[in-house]
């Protein structure tokens, strides 16, 4: 049986285009210096907290390493008792340097782009500010986190709104392409018979 000239259309945009759309995102050596007392720092930190790394663990799949604190004192926005804050894997990408249980200083700011209150997963990276206790004395005395809420979920898929989009574009113009091509063979056979 001969495969219809749409479908093998279809099939042949689907490969060209999936390595676009599964391929993992550029890579950039992580790259900032600064002061520890820079007060630009605190300025763009959302939330500011001093905690003991109690867990941290990668998601199956994931770049991204969750790391949960059990919060001693909240110095800018809220906190949890317990919170989460996720970073990228290794200090190469960014991600927080944290490689044993300790006491530290977490400048973070809301995952997702969800504003950073209270029950919402937190994220903060190399270039944040965060850093090994104690906190600075500019910081002030600060005040106790709140009561801890459920964890927050997993990260979602690697494909990303970028991905998804052009998923839908390439379905979108299948869909385009084949409903032109079945209304000109219609009007095709209308016109010889």
């Amino acid at each position: 049986m001969r495969a219809r000239p749409c479908v093998l259309w279809v099939v042949a945009l689907s490969v060209l285009m999936a390595p676009l759309l599964l391929s993992p995102a550029r890579a950039y050596a992580c790259s900032c210096a600064y002061d520890p007392g820079d007060e630009r720092l605190v300025e763009r930190a959302e939330v500011i907290f001093a905690g003991e790394l109690v867990d941290s663990r990668r998601p199956a799949l994931s770049s991204l390493r969750e790391l949960t604190f059990a919060v001693s004192r909240v110095y800018k926005g809220q906190a949890e008792a317990e919170q989460l804050v996720v970073t990228a894997d290794n200090s190469a990408a960014c991600g927080l340097d944290v490689a044993a249980a300790g006491a530290y200083v977490v400048y973070a700011r809301a995952a997702d782009g969800k504003p950073g209150k209270h029950g919402v997963r937190l994220q903060s990276g190399l270039c944040d500010g965060s850093r090994p206790a104690p906190a600075p004395a500019s910081l002030g005395t600060g005040y106790p986190p709140g009561p801890s809420g459920a964890a927050a979920s997993a990260l979602g898929s690697g494909l990303g709104r970028g991905g998804v989009g052009a998923a839908l574009v390439l379905v979108a113009a299948s869909a385009v392409f084949i409903v032109r091509r079945r209304r000109n063979r219609i009007r095709r056979r209308a016109g010889t018979a």
